[in-house]
């Protein structure tokens, strides 16, 4: 459930004051690897933050929130009390909530340093759960082009998640007239409920030292999918796997997110009745690239667009394997073989 995970980002006390963004490092790629050094969110920062460093100098943060947005595996996170502030904000818009850079002179709900520092899963889940409005108008006269170019594809993931006839009734550049309070009811009712259990699993929990396992963006947009009565389908970007999959599990144990698993049996019964399977959850992928780059076979690749409700987010693609003799891990046989390549090294034990 996805609101566990944003309980666990609000139980770890040190998360709930600061103002300035915080890290996940469990889902950090130079945390989870250390053959090749990620400094995405170093490079985003302009005031030359070293984001990457083990302890964090956060002195000369602004909480303009880029290297949110740069990071390939979400593990950087805003403030608890910037996001409650946020909730805030959206719950008392009149229905569709507007958001804005700082250039822009207007009204607003949520004004931010630019709307590139905004996640399109946070901007999907706003839309989804009552509307959503995007102030660009200042986008044509700012003087950073790469920021432009950040924004332009923030709409077009946004774009192609919700595909283009939802995007075009749920999404708009202009502002509400705010007849209808309908969409902040909607809003309301679902914070309402994920306050509350969050609230209530705080008792329980107390001082978790639960790790998250996805980004507080993330984490509310499935919670809005969750609790949706009448979710669309959506474009899922998801992984694709070319068949030679030998269940070694290299890319199971690397995912940061949890969103690989593999469906075997354990070599001393029947196989699953599913049959055997590699099963990736695109709802919790983030593309950050380390499942492909840690297969030995490279089978894995690409992230095509996928028509799917929350539930179909799932995919199970089919792997033929065969079960040890010796140990009873799955392998894939390639002439015959009874045994794993471990095994098969020692075949006289």
């Amino acid at each position: 459930m996805a609101i566990a995970d944003d309980i666990a980002l609000y139980a770890l006390g040190r998360w709930m004051h600061e103002s300035h963004p915080t890290r996940i490092d469990e889902l950090c790629l130079n945390k989870v690897q250390w053959k090749t050094k990620c400094d995405a969110c170093e490079a985003a920062c302009p005031e030359g933050v070293l984001l990457a460093d083990d302890d964090i100098d956060w002195s000369a943060c602004t909480n303009c929130n880029r290297c949110i947005t740069a990071c390939p595996t979400c593990a950087l996170n805003e403030s608890r009390a910037a996001f409650d502030a946020l909730e805030v904000a959206m719950g008392e818009s009149g229905g569709q909530a507007v958001f804005a850079c700082e250039r822009y002179e207007g009204p607003c709900d949520v004004r931010r340093t630019c709307i590139a520092t905004l996640p399109w899963d946070l901007l999907a889940g706003v839309a989804l759960s009552g509307g959503l409005v995007l102030k660009l108008q200042p986008c044509r006269e700012c003087p950073d082009a790469e920021l432009v170019e950040q924004v332009k594809e923030t709409v077009r993931r946004l774009r192609a998640f919700l595909g283009k006839d939802v995007f075009e009734r749920i999404v708009s550049m202009k502002s509400p007239e705010r007849k209808s309070d309908a969409g902040a009811r909607k809003r309301q009712a679902f914070m309402q409920v994920a306050h509350t259990a969050r609230a209530e699993a705080e008792m329980v929990m107390g001082a978790s030292d639960q790790v998250p396992s996805m980004s507080r963006y993330r984490a509310y947009l499935l919670d809005v999918l969750e609790h949706a009565e009448d979710a669309p389908k959506l474009n899922w970007e998801a992984l694709v796997e070319d068949g030679d999959c030998r269940a070694c599990g290299a890319c199971v144990a690397m995912c940061p997110h949890h969103a690989l698993s593999l469906r075997v049996g354990d070599g001393k019964g029947e196989p699953p009745e599913e049959g055997e399977a590699l099963v990736y959850d695109a709802a919790l992928c983030t593309q950050c690239g380390l499942c492909y780059l840690s297969c030995p076979e490279q089978t894995l690749g690409g992230w095509p667009r996928r028509a799917a409700t929350r539930e179909g987010a799932v995919i199970a693609f089919p792997i033929e394997v065969s079960y040890c003799e010796k140990c009873g891990r799955p392998f894939k046989p390639e002439a015959g073989e009874k045994r794993c390549t471990s095994c098969s090294r020692f075949r006289y034990l």
